[in-house]
């Protein structure tokens, strides 16, 4: 057994099998975390058309509810549009650009016009 064992940040998944199933883990800091994957991601607008100084709250789903990773939300022009960790759109300037939200490995683009 290994005592007093710390990690700094977050290693990579460990995986193992439990019956028929595979399961992952992973340690930060002294903790060990049980590794849920998103399976499914979903956005409650795909386009959004609002003019100078308004904002709109992206609304995602992500499944399963209790998965391990983050939702990110990035804006591919912070001349357009900024975009909050949470998920609120707020229009600075005219022209389009791109919202990406990711979880794990789904990825979903909102457009901004």
């Amino acid at each position: 057994m290994i005592n007093n064992l710390r990690f700094k940040g977050k290693t990579p998944p460990i995986y193992y099998m439990k019956g028929k199933q595979v399961r992952s883990m992973y340690f930060k800091g002294e903790r060990v975390y049980h590794y849920i994957p998103c399976t499914k991601l979903e956005v409650d607008a795909s386009e959004i058309v609002f003019t100078k100084n308004k904002s709109y709250s992206l609304k995602t789903t992500v499944t399963p509810s209790n998965c391990s990773e983050p939702v990110v939300f990035k804006s591919s022009n912070k001349a357009v549009a900024t975009v909050s960790d949470t998920g609120v759109i707020n229009s600075v300037g005219l022209g389009s650009c791109d919202i990406t939200i990711t979880c794990d490995k789904r990825t979903i683009v909102c457009k901004v016009h």
